[in-house]
């Protein structure tokens, strides 16, 4: 007696009919048709009671007693595989460290992508550092790193850039304006909020003729959001940052825009990478 053909007893019985244990088994009406003749064959009896069309079939009292037969073997079948199976140990792992500046909302749903669509790997995360995730690379602590980018190489993949943008309280003069964007002397009277994990070289917005007059510094980049929506002062940040409770500006003659990609090992499984590419890059 098939196993298979136990399975197919049980969804017709369970379902109430042929036709909703094909789509729930998600094989065609005849082959379970099929096989509930084969059953009946193979033992000698008649399982299901055939009525019209409309009824579909009705199973018997010899096709109950096989069904909670059939239901603790293939309950027993399951635990079996289960105690020699132990899926956990069967996926290989797959690490991928995450710059902690990309956006909260970016993070969360790539990571969903990646638990749906690259199902061949067991994959965890790290949250770090620019410095922290080239390191972790070398040293074989993560397998993709999923960062800033200077420029792509055979180890290498820009997935998109980004500008940095002025981001101020919505109740800000320069923000209640009406302009769509400004210019780096619009600033110069404002004082700023430094964000303490920037991915920007340490003078690149005073190199960008930004006057630095600090409000506070914030490690966080939730917390110096906050600030701003608070009227504290401005942010120079990536778009991807900025929430809905704070106005975000384009600064024209402000040219600094950070690359994000991912970066791996040479001998890195090119499957691998390819998986994390198509779930980061959507």
């Amino acid at each position: 007696m098939k196993l298979r053909y136990l399975q197919i007893l049980v969804a017709v019985v369970e379902r109430r009919g042929i036709s909703r244990a094909s789509e729930h088994l998600n094989v065609s009406q005849p082959a379970v048709s099929a096989a509930i003749r084969s059953l009946e064959e193979e033992l000698g009896v008649t399982l299901f009671e055939r009525a019209n069309a409309s009824k579909g079939v009705r199973p018997n009292g010899q096709a109950m007693k096989l069904y909670h037969h059939a239901r603790d073997i293939l309950r027993r079948c399951d635990e079996a595989k289960k105690s020699v199976m132990q899926p956990d140990k069967r996926l290989p792992k797959a690490s991928l460290g995450i710059l902690h500046t990309l956006a909260p909302s970016d993070i969360a749903r790539a990571h969903s992508r990646l638990v749906k669509t690259a199902r061949q790997w067991r994959w965890s995360v790290r949250e770090g550092g620019a410095v922290w995730l080239g390191e972790a690379l070398d040293r074989r602590q993560i397998d993709l790193a999923w960062g800033t980018v200077d420029d792509e190489s055979p180890c290498s993949r820009v997935l998109w850039r980004e500008p940095f943008v002025a981001i101020l309280s919505k109740d800000h003069p320069i923000a209640k304006s009406g302009r769509t964007s400004i210019r780096i002397n619009d600033l110069h009277n404002e004082r700023i909020i430094l964000r303490g994990r920037c991915e920007l070289p340490r003078d690149a917005l005073q190199d960008a003729g930004l006057a630095i007059r600090p409000a506070a510094r914030a490690d966080r980049d939730e917390l110096a959001l906050a600030l701003a929506a608070q009227g504290l002062g401005f942010v120079i940040a990536p778009r991807s940052l900025a929430s809905l409770e704070v106005a975000v500006l384009p600064v024209d003659d402000l040219d600094l825009v950070r690359s994000i990609g991912l970066r791996w090992r040479k001998d890195t499984s090119p499957e691998l990478v390819e998986a994390a590419i198509a779930a980061l890059a959507v």
